[in-house]
């Protein structure tokens, strides 16, 4: 029987208030799209930026992925609405 590959996977990194502004803003999204990337609301990612709400383990995975990987974000973007953006 063949060996199953052992891996070890990291915690996803802490995101500060500030932190996550700045990669909203590197993605150009106001707070409406960035959240509908995200699968959460704009109110979530207010109070993420504001610091009222910390982002879940699995939130935090995909700002990171979106961190390393700032193409991404195209990927999930499909739309011309211009609310979406700032």
């Amino acid at each position: 029987m063949k060996r199953k590959k052992q891996i070890i996977i990291h915690e996803p990194s802490v995101w500060t208030a500030d932190a996550i502004y700045v990669l909203r803003d590197k993605t150009g999204l106001a707070q409406d799209g960035f959240g509908a990337m995200l699968g959460v609301t704009r109110q979530t990612i207010h109070m993420y930026e504001t610091d009222k709400l910390k982002p879940s383990p699995a939130i935090r995975r995909l700002l990171d992925i979106l961190d390393k990987h700032p193409e991404i974000d195209e990927d999930f973007i499909t739309t011309d609405s211009p609310e979406l953006y700032e």
